[in-house]
């Protein structure tokens, strides 16, 4: 028993308390351990202000701001309400109590998509110029000093890319001629060296040497054709430089002009005669005596086809092949004429002559606009499509102001340079040559119809009129009366409409008739009894 006591007695051993595995993020007491070494470095405790080292770079950068950290004009600017009653379509409608909930938000939705559309346009008719810019100095600026090169920097990319330059100083001067659609060039000097170029992408087409001295050269109806007048003759030349024809009739030509719409040539020659060539069969059309000597001015007007000639003693003559005596005559000049030019609409003519003067006429009235004193006296003038003249004085091209503004006191520019301003016409036929050579004929004017009064080809030919009758009343041997007319929209039924009015007059008068009788035959109304109903 004792032995078993001393058992009881003895302790019991207690299971040791096994410590709990730590985690990494665990440190003393369950909290996180401070970071040490690269993860020191990374972890940074939040400051009591809640913020942070580039937040202190803040103030500095809302120094440099001019309105702040806060805009003081918020939003787009405000639009006039004129300019955008200029772009609306309609008054603004009133949206009523509707029965249909989904048809007023589509109104509404449309309301608001066509005031946005309005103010948008409204906003950007600032960049939609109606008028063409030039270039134009302040007051006191000389635009002398500005040259083409600052021009085609200044200017957008599309408009500086046209810009090229060509040095010829061997075989000039130079005469030059583009396409009607204004993207080939041809280049003749007098010594005989004729190029012909795709400027756009500045690939040559042909370049020959004639041999000869040349006078004028012009494009024709395509980029395929090119007439040179040469020493003596006239030769037509393709694009790959082979001689096509020799025109023998065409002595000592000085000056071309090549008419579209019609296909003539036209040329003034140093013996005096004006000659028209049809290009489309090759036939000389007029050949035309002046009288007026040596023809070395010539220009055209594009909106009548009439041919303006210069002379020595000052006049200026216009010409149509269907007259052999001029159909004006103006004296422009006290000198010799040196330069003429038409502008597109043809109501403007510029001259040139030898007291330094440049005039502009109105050639509706036949009367002086404008006259200029030039420093040096204008050898060549052109009209650009855009209505500004070109003046080039020796080895300056002054270019004006518009001229239907009259405001040719005022030089705008000028550069040095050399070759003649010509005019890039707008018209470009599609298709390659073979397919639109013939289409190009179709149109064709006959040269008959060339004459100074556009009007005169809508106006009604009385003569003829008056001839034709008399020739029927000796036909048919009695004066017959005029047919009346009576307007009807389909004249194939007049016949089907005359035919019906008859029958419904008729009917009506049968109508009108039966009434009459009946009344006739009945008794007065105070004689009528009650048993008159039961009559028969």
């Amino acid at each position: 028993m004792e032995g078993e006591k001393e058992k009881a007695s003895d302790p019991v051993p207690t299971k040791k308390k096994r410590k709990q595995p730590q985690r990494y993020w665990e440190g003393d007491g369950g909290q996180a351990p401070e970071p040490t070494g690269a993860t020191a470095a990374d972890t940074k405790k939040p400051r009591p202000d809640g913020g942070s080292r580039r937040k202190k770079r803040e103030p500095d950068r809302q120094k440099n701001r001019i309105s702040g950290k806060v805009d003081p004009f918020p939003g787009d600017p405000a639009v006039p309400a004129e300019r955008i009653k200029k772009f609306q379509r309609g008054k603004k409608e009133k949206l009523k109590a509707a029965s249909n909930r989904r048809l007023k938000h589509q109104l509404a939705l449309q309301e608001e998509k066509a005031e946005a559309a309005a103010k948008q346009a409204a906003r950007t008719e600032l960049l939609l110029l109606e008028e063409p810019g030039f270039l134009e100095g302040e007051e006191g600026e000389d635009t002398c000093t500005i040259s083409q090169s600052d021009i085609a920097d200044a200017v957008d990319l599309a408009a500086g890319a046209k810009h090229f330059e060509l040095r010829l100083n061997q075989f000039g001067p130079y005469r030059a001629s583009y396409t009607r659609n204004g993207r080939h060039l041809l280049l003749g000097g007098r010594r005989g060296h004729v190029a012909a170029l795709d400027w756009h992408t500045k690939a040559l087409m042909c370049e020959i040497n004639v041999m000869e001295s040349i006078n004028d050269l012009t494009w024709l109806h395509t980029e395929t054709m090119f007439a040179v007048a040469q020493r003596q003759w006239l030769y037509v030349y393709d694009n790959q430089g082979l001689e096509l024809n020799c025109l023998k009739r065409f002595y000592r030509v000085q000056r071309m002009e090549f008419l579209p719409y019609h296909f003539l040539l036209a040329t003034a020659s140093e013996t005096g005669f004006l000659q028209y060539l049809d290009i489309s069969v090759g036939k000389e059309v007029a050949a035309i005596c002046t009288k007026g000597g040596r023809l070395g001015v010539m220009a055209q007007n594009p909106s009548n086809a009439i041919i303006h000639l210069g002379h020595s003693n000052g006049t200026v003559t216009l010409w149509s092949p269907n007259v052999k005596e001029p159909l004006v005559r103006m004296l422009c000049h006290r000198g010799g004429v040196r330069a003429l030019a038409v502008d597109a609409t043809g109501t403007y003519m510029a001259t040139s002559g030898l007291d330094r003067k440049l005039h502009l006429y109105d050639l509706r009235a036949y009367r002086r606009l404008h006259s200029l004193l030039l420093p040096m006296g204008a050898g060549h003038l052109d009209f650009s499509q855009r209505g500004l003249l070109g003046a080039a004085c020796q080895e300056v091209v002054q270019s004006s102001s518009p001229a239907a503004a009259l405001a040719l006191a005022c030089l705008l520019v000028a550069h040095f340079g050399e070759g003649v301003p010509t005019k890039l016409g707008p018209l470009r036929f599609g298709g390659p040559f073979p397919l639109s050579c013939p289409v190009l004929f179709l149109p064709q004017i006959p040269a008959e119809l060339i004459s100074l009064d556009t009007v005169q080809l809508g106006a009604v030919d009385i003569i003829s009129l008056e001839q034709s009758h008399k020739e029927r009343v000796e036909r048919l041997g009695e004066n017959l009366p005029k047919e009346k007319y009576f307007p009807f929209p389909f004249p194939c039924l007049a016949p089907l409409q005359t035919a019906i009015r008859k029958s419904v007059a008729k009917k009506l008068e049968a109508q009108k008739q039966q009434q009459e009788e009946a009344t006739k035959g009945a008794a007065p109304p105070g004689q009528r009894s009650a048993l008159d109903r039961f009559k028969k």
